[in-house]
């Protein structure tokens, strides 16, 4: 299992700056309760993703949001079979972790805010991550 504490984030948004805009990420619940595959669709199709985590602003922000929640819910960390890696949903790495998982996808828990491998079939609520630009 994946079970890291995870001290998350503070604020909702946090600045980052791109080559010639500015950019803000954002990260906000989706909505219902949807299978891991089901959950990375529906973000998908707002042009954005499930959350990643890749930062210490990621984890600050991203905790925000988790610490006023009392359930479980999707991220966008799983299992890549064919790496025999863990990965996030936009291609990122995640080298932090080399034990194999016994489910493939990963959920953060609730009221102790860690993370756990889940069934990817498991229907939970989700939180999603874009990029709000602004010129």
């Amino acid at each position: 299992h994946i079970q890291t504490n995870v001290a998350f984030l503070k604020q909702l948004y946090f600045l980052s700056l791109g080559t010639q805009l500015n950019s803000e990420l954002k990260y906000y619940m989706g909505q219902g309760s949807l299978t891991w595959e089901e959950a990375q669709t529906a973000c998908r199709a707002n042009g954005d993703d499930l959350a990643s985590i890749l930062t210490q602003e990621d984890y600050t922000a991203f905790q925000s949001i988790t610490e006023t929640r009392q359930f479980e819910m999707w991220i966008g960390l799983y299992w890549k079979t064919s790496t025999r890696m863990w990965e996030w949903s936009n291609g990122d790495p995640f080298p932090y972790c080399v034990s194999e998982p016994q489910l493939g996808m990963v959920r953060v828990g609730n009221r102790e805010l860690k993370w756990l491998d889940a069934s990817c079939h498991q229907e939970l609520p989700f939180i999603c991550q874009g990029v709000l630009l602004f010129f």
